[in-house]
């Protein structure tokens, strides 16, 4: 059995943790704004640049068939 000081505290922590995340939801907002923004922009990039190649990597059908 848990002791009531240790889930009072347990309260208290999580209402000043609501209340530290309600004061600061704008810089969560921007953050995730921002993520957003990297991820469109690199799609973007990636669509402009083309595909890149990988060194070494060939397909199957550049390579002799043994017939397996």
């Amino acid at each position: 059995m848990v002791p009531a000081e240790t889930l009072v505290g347990l309260q208290n922590l999580l209402v000043h943790l609501r209340d530290v995340s309600a004061e600061n939801a704008h810089v969560y907002q921007y953050r995730l704004w921002d993520a957003k923004r990297v991820k469109v922009e690199t799609a973007q990039n990636r669509r402009l640049q083309g595909p890149k190649e990988t060194p070494g990597a060939t397909l199957a059908s550049e390579g002799p068939y043994d017939g397996l």
